[in-house]
């Protein structure tokens, strides 16, 4: 039997926020507050439109996320993907 086949997915607004309030998991070490990234996803979460270099910057972000990373667990891995994710769809939805 599959649960939840029929559930809303949460809003990319509701994601961005999400993502935001829960933040980074507490292994990460080199954590940036007020990073560009955090900015682009809380332009998501509040439905603001990026401006061209924050558009700019999302498309070096996504440039970034395809490179080859070590990180340091797999928290802060499922994390960074995460905000990747968010970034795309934030891109895509300009």
């Amino acid at each position: 039997m599959v649960f939840g086949l029929f559930k809303k997915k949460p809003s990319l607004a509701d994601r961005c926020k999400a993502y935001l309030k829960l933040g980074p998991p507490s292994s990460m070490s080199n954590y940036v507050p007020g990073s560009l990234t955090e900015i682009i996803i809380g332009h998501g979460a509040n439905k603001q439109p990026l401006d061209v270099e924050l558009m700019d910057v999302a498309m070096i972000v996504l440039f970034e996320a395809g490179e080859e990373k070590d990180y340091e667990n797999k928290a802060v891995e499922n994390y960074m993907k995460q905000g990747f994710q968010l970034v795309g769809e934030i891109l895509d939805h300009q």
